[in-house]
């Protein structure tokens, strides 16, 4: 029985190269026409079979299954399946089909199994098994793929379901991936994505991020699904995730990225492609989830996303978060705060600059301070802040209070020339170099003489810019 399969393997192959060529000649006249055609229109027969396999060594032929296939060999295999008569494809799949059951060589199982991909829904039996039991990890990753191309149908989920139990981690993302695949060509597209929006949250083979990273893509579609599952899902991981997509579906431009291209001497045009405005869609689902999810890493998110969005409104509920009992919804509240206009709220970041408990709460805080319109109202907090016992806060203090370049802050941001931060001392120098006060001078002709080479570098700077300076080390008063 092998043995007549390796000969039908030979004349498929022969088929198929006449069947190629055919429509590369030109027709001949007469007789030999109507003998032509007659040929490729005619089933392989015995005789047909036996003639084509005469170049072919007899041990080489004895069994298919110990044969050796070459690249060529299976791809014009899947060429049969793909553009061959009938009979041929038939042919061809029972061979792909035997060749993945029992070859004993792991790259022609893997090859077959790929290219049974093309006739994946003639094959289905067959690539389940391979994907359950061969004993190469490679045949059963490709066999799993290869039923990503099936036709859906209840059948096909069941097999694919006990495959994402597999004891193979890769077999079972695979399984994963190709009943996404599937489900996404069901014509039922509202079952697909209410399957979709159900992977969410599932964290075993990152298939809650493997749904996400699908619904991100197929835009805000998937917008309303989102926004469902944040409002009414029991599962906090779940609306944790929502709550991610609808910040990351809604993003979109923002009054206040108009102010950080000036600041970068840019135009938001030239460093966001396509700007597009923020979707506000998904702004009041955000603002109820961080003022009463009961998650705090859903709150979390949900200031996160709010941040995203950049509205103005949106203020009011970010400071309120700015007291949450959980750092990390504080900390994202105060983030967001830089992005979104916070003067609505500026008492609460007041307080958290200089009350909360956690640096990285504090150091937020003051960058968002740094952008509030009223700057007579957030000097005396950043001055302040110069005195924090972080470091990472006395820099960000120093940096706030050069970029607002009010004259009030000369004084503390000279006490920071002598601060034993590096970093502190530096951020402090640019900023006195910012506020272009002749008072600072004397100042930063002594941090020229600082041991770092980055607080000297950005001492003579300042004093350049102040007109000042002429060269390194050195000052006109001193020459």
């Amino acid at each position: 029985m092998r043995g007549n399969a390796s000969w039908l393997l030979v004349a498929i192959i022969a088929a198929l190269g006449i069947w190629f060529l055919a429509g590369c000649r030109e027709q001949p006249s007469g007789d030999t026409e109507t003998e032509t055609v007659a040929h490729e229109h005619d089933t392989p027969s015995e005789h047909a079979e036996v003639e084509h396999a005469q170049p072919v060594e007899p041990e080489v032929a004895s069994s298919h299954l110990e044969r050796d296939y070459s690249t060529t060999d299976l791809e014009r295999l899947r060429g049969v399946l793909t553009s061959g008569s009938e009979e041929l494809r038939s042919q061809a799949l029972e061979i792909l089909k035997e060749l993945l059951a029992h070859h004993g060589n792991v790259e022609t199982r893997q090859t077959a199994a790929q290219t049974l991909a093309a006739a994946a829904n003639q094959a289905t039996e067959e690539l389940v098994e391979a994907a359950r039991t061969d004993g190469a990890p490679e045949v059963r990753c490709a066999a799993v793929d290869a039923l990503g191309q099936a036709t859906p149908s209840s059948w096909i989920y069941r097999q694919l379901a006990r495959l994402r139990d597999a004891d193979d981690a890769e077999v079972r993302a695979g399984a994963f991936r190709a009943e996404m695949q599937i489900r996404l060509n069901d014509p039922d597209k509202e079952s697909a994505m209410r399957w979709l929006g159900d992977q969410l949250g599932r964290r075993k083979d990152d298939v809650s991020a493997q749904a996400a990273i699908t619904m991100k893509l197929r835009g805000t579609a998937m917008l309303p699904l989102a926004i469902e599952l944040l409002e009414t899902s029991s599962d906090p991981v779940q609306r944790e995730v929502a709550a991610c997509l609808i910040g990351l579906l809604c993003a979109g431009t923002n009054p206040r990225q108009q102010e950080f291209a000036k600041l970068a001497k840019a135009e938001v045009k030239d460093v966001i492609a396509k700007p597009q405005p923020a979707n506000l869609d998904g702004l009041k689902p955000l603002e109820k989830a961080l003022s009463e999810d009961p998650a705090a890493e859903v709150r979390a998110v949900a200031a996160q996303g709010l941040g995203y969005l950049g509205q103005a409104g949106s203020a009011r509920a970010l400071g309120k978060a700015l007291h949450d009992p959980a750092e990390p919804v504080r900390w994202w509240a105060a983030l967001s705060l830089v992005t979104v206009p916070g003067d609505s709220a500026v008492e609460d970041i007041a307080y958290a600059t200089t009350q909360d408990e956690s640096e990285r709460v504090r150091r937020a805080a003051v960058q968002a301070l740094g952008w509030i319109e009223d700057k007579e109202a957030v000097v005396p907090t950043l001055v302040s802040a110069v005195g924090d016992d972080c470091v990472e806060v006395r820099q960000a203090a120093a940096t706030e209070l050069g970029r607002i370049a009010d004259p009030a802050a000369l004084d503390p941001l000279t006490k920071l020339f002598d601060d034993e931060s590096e970093e502190v001392r530096w951020a402090a120098v640019v900023a006195a170099g910012q506020l272009r006060d002749p008072a600072a001078a004397p100042a930063l002709a002594k941090a020229l003489r600082d041991p770092s080479s980055m607080v000297a570098n950005a001492a003579e700077r300042a004093l350049q810019k102040m007109g000042i300076a002429e060269r390194r080390f050195g000052t006109r008063d001193e020459m």
